[in-house]
């Protein structure tokens, strides 16, 4: 029981801040939603002249 502990202690000491930021399902929809929007308003601006 405590070398699992230890080993999920060493695991998460070895991650990075991007590796910790992706498993939180808010941030990982971000990463799409946030460029189709900017691409979306850009075809916007430029079909609505």
């Amino acid at each position: 029981m405590s070398t699992e502990v230890e080993k999920k202690t060493e695991e998460t000491k070895n991650e990075t801040t991007w590796q910790k930021l992706m498993k939180v399902a808010e941030f990982r929809m971000l990463i799409y939603v946030i460029p189709v929007a900017a691409i979306i308003t850009v075809l916007a601006l430029l079909l609505g002249k």
